[in-house]
């Protein structure tokens, strides 16, 4: 099944496009209160996802052998700390990436992904759920101007959608 037949649930539902006009042309948006969100544009090449994998780990890899090369045995509580730091800033930049990325058959999509930011406790009186199925899934309302006029790009049908 092609990506255009599996759009919106499966070929089920729905799927709405937008303009990114309806998005403020920030790093960080403000949308909810208790938590920020990121908005970062999907790539969809391989050799540009595999380069961005790489960068994070090979940055991570000089920073581990500088700390070895600089820092003697006995600062072991030292390295600890630092080696806990390296792990989160190596962690942030391959999460992003991850959640950046898409296989290439989706390009057409041109999408961006909106990320909530901040911790579940901040966010949890915003969390709603809905039935999809027999699966509960949660998801946060963020208001966008979808009224204006071509803020609205395209309705995509799934071919099963009732």
């Amino acid at each position: 099944m092609g990506c255009d037949a599996t759009y919106a649930s499966n070929g089920s539902g729905y799927a709405i496009g937008v303009s990114s006009a309806v998005f403020p042309q920030t790093e960080s948006l403000d949308l909810i209160p208790g938590g920020g969100v990121a908005m970062g544009r999907v790539n969809y090449k391989e050799d540009t996802i595999r380069a961005w994998q790489r960068e994070c780990v090979d940055r991570a890899i000089l920073t581990l052998r500088e700390v070895e090369r600089q820092l003697p045995k006995q600062l072991d509580a030292q390295k600890a700390k630092f080696l806990f730091e390296l792990s989160y800033q190596l962690a942030v930049p391959i999460f992003w990436n991850s959640l950046t990325t898409k296989h290439s058959a989706y390009e057409n999509e041109r999408e961006y992904r909106l990320i909530l930011l901040g911790a579940l406790q901040e966010l949890g009186p915003y969390i709603q759920t809905r039935l999809k199925g027999d699966h509960i899934v949660p998801y946060v309302a963020v208001n966008l101007d979808v009224h204006k006029a071509g803020n609205l790009t395209g309705v995509r049908v799934g071919p099963t959608a009732s």
